[in-house]
């Protein structure tokens, strides 16, 4: 299944030249692990709740290559030129399988609870 990262990042004040750097590299060390931005900070419409800062959303292959993308030495070497200047919640997720079915989920729950 394709696993996801998700991060929401506090909006920074002023960017920092390491952000620009982790910015130019992080593509780098998305490739060897089949990771592409999806969303990468587009403007967000808020429906429901509170909401603040930017969304970032990579996938790739599955929640294992997000794993390993994560804890890779290459990818560990800048986080910190991000994390020291932006902060936020990083999340690793598994994705659904394309045949997902939300009522038959429902199914399997109640019986769960019976």
């Amino acid at each position: 299944m394709t696993g996801y990262v998700l991060a929401r990042l506090n909006t920074p004040g002023k960017l920092q030249p390491e952000v620009f750097e982790y910015l130019e590299r992080i593509q780098g060390t998305l490739d060897p692990y089949g990771g592409r931005f999806l969303i990468h900070g587009g403007r967000a419409e808020v429906k429901e709740g509170g909401w603040s800062g930017d969304v970032i959303l990579l996938g790739f292959p599955t929640a294992q290559h997000a794993r390993d993308w994560y804890d890779s030495p290459a990818y560990q070497q800048i986080k910190h030129l991000r994390s020291d200047h932006i902060g936020g919640d990083v999340l690793i997720i598994e994705g659904e399988p394309a045949d997902h079915d939300s009522a038959a989920m429902a199914a399997a729950l109640r019986a769960a609870r019976s």
